[in-house]
C-alpha cells in the first residue's frame, strides 16, 4: 500500500456478484483495509446512503465508491486521490472512466472518487430522494447547481461487468435492451454476432436477437431468466489482473476496431 492512501476510504457495495471478493482484494492491494461492504441491501438508494454513512463516519478525507462488478486497475486510486489534490476545494468528485464489456469501450462509471467532506451533504439530501432510484446523478446534479465542481478524467481505471454470473449478465443486457431499444443499444449488431468469442456475449447476442422487436420498458422483470449452465464460484486471478492492466484495458479496446469494421 503506498503511504499517501492512508487517507480513503473505500466502501464496496455488493448484491451477491461474483467478483466481489476479487474487487475488495484488488482494493486491499492499494489501500490496506477498506471502511466497509454493503452488501445485500434494497433497492439502491438505500444501499447507496449506508455506503455514504460509513465512508463519512470515517473522518478520511478522500472517499471512493466501488460497486462489487468492478474491478480496478493498479495504482488508481492513486491517480484519482493526485488528480483530487490538484483540483480546487470545491471539486467534490472526481468522474472516472471504466472499460465496460457490452459497451466495448470506456464509459463513464467506475470508481466514484469523492472528497468526503462534500459527501456528506448527500446525508443532508438523501430523505428528500428516498423515492429516487438513482440518487448520486441527483446528487451530482445538486452539487453542480450550487457551485461546486466535477473533475472528468478519461483514464479509464477499472473494468466493469467481466467475469460476471450469467445469470446477471441476461438480467443486466436484457434490461438495457428493453429499457434503450435495439435501436439505441451501442453495438447491438455488432454483439449478435460475437457469441464465439466469449459465452457471455453468447448470451448478449441473444438477447439482442430476442429484443428486436420488443417495446421500450422500465421493468426488470420482463427480461427472461437465465436457464443455462452457469459458471463456477472460482475466479482465475491471474486473468482478471491482466485484465485490468492499463495496456491489457487499450489493447482490448484496440482489438474491437478491426473486429467492428469485420461485423458489425
Amino acid at each position: 500500500m503506498a503511504n499517501n492512501l492512508h487517507d480513503i476510504a473505500v466502501v464496496v457495495r455488493a448484491s451477491g456478484e461474483r467478483t466481489t471478493n476479487i474487487c475488495i482484494q484488488l482494493l486491499k492491494e492499494q489501500v490496506g483495509e477498506i471502511a466497509g461492504l454493503v452488501e445485500g441491501l434494497s433497492p439502491f438508494n438505500v444501499a447507496s446512503r449506508r455506503s455514504v454513512e460509513i465512508a463519512v463516519a470515517t473522518g478520511k478525507k478522500y472517499t471512493a465508491l466501488v460497486d462489487a462488478d468492478v474491478l480496478v486497475s493498479p495504482n488508481s486510486l492513486s491517480h484519482l486521490r493526485s488528480l483530487m489534490e490538484a483540483a480546487s476545494e470545491s471539486t467534490f468528485l472526481v468522474n472516472t472512466y471504466t472499460l465496460d464489456k457490452f459497451h466495448l469501450a470506456g464509459r463513464e462509471g467506475g470508481i466514484h472518487f469523492y472528497r468526503t467532506n462534500l459527501l456528506a451533504k448527500y446525508l443532508e439530501l438523501a430523505e428528500e430522494w428516498s423515492e429516487i432510484p438513482r440518487p448520486e446523478a441527483k446528487f451530482h446534479h445538486w452539487m453542480e447547481q450550487h457551485g461546486f465542481f466535477i473533475h472528468y478524467d478519461h483514464q479509464i481505471t477499472s473494468i466493469h461487468e467481466f467475469f460476471q454470473w450469467r445469470k446477471d449478465v441476461q438480467q443486466k443486457v436484457g434490461f438495457r435492451l428493453l429499457k434503450l431499444g435495439i435501436e439505441r443499444l451501442k453495438h447491438a449488431s455488432y454483439l449478435r454476432k460475437m457469441g464465439w468469442l466469449d459465452p457471455d456475449f453468447s448470451i448478449a447476442g441473444s438477447l439482442v436477437r430476442r429484443s428486436e422487436n420488443s417495446v421500450s420498458t422500465n421493468q426488470r422483470w420482463e427480461v427472461p431468466l437465465f436457464d443455462g449452465k452457469e459458471k463456477t464460484e472460482k475466479i482465475a486471478g491471474w486473468k482478471v489482473r491482466i485484465l485490468t492492466q492499463r495496456w491489457a484495458i487499450y489493447g482490448y479496446i484496440y482489438v474491437q476496431i478491426p473486429l467492428k469494421r469485420l461485423l458489425g
